[in-house]
């Protein structure tokens, strides 16, 4: 039973669609899925406080 879980999972993950993309905060170019945006977590970090800073300067 696991084993048909397993192979299950493989044939959908097969069938996503892979991109070409550019992380918007370091350049870097990348495949992802069409949901991924940036490539490494670190950046998706980045982003997040890059946003968080530009709130609280906006409210102030």
């Amino acid at each position: 039973m696991k084993d048909e879980l397993s192979a299950a999972a493989r044939r959908l993950a097969s069938l996503r669609r892979v991109y070409a993309k550019t992380c918007p905060v370091c350049g870097t170019h990348f495949e992802g899925i069409a949901k991924r945006v940036y490539d490494r977590h670190a950046c998706q970090v980045k982003a997040y406080r890059r946003r968080r800073k530009q709130r609280e300067i906006a409210m102030s």
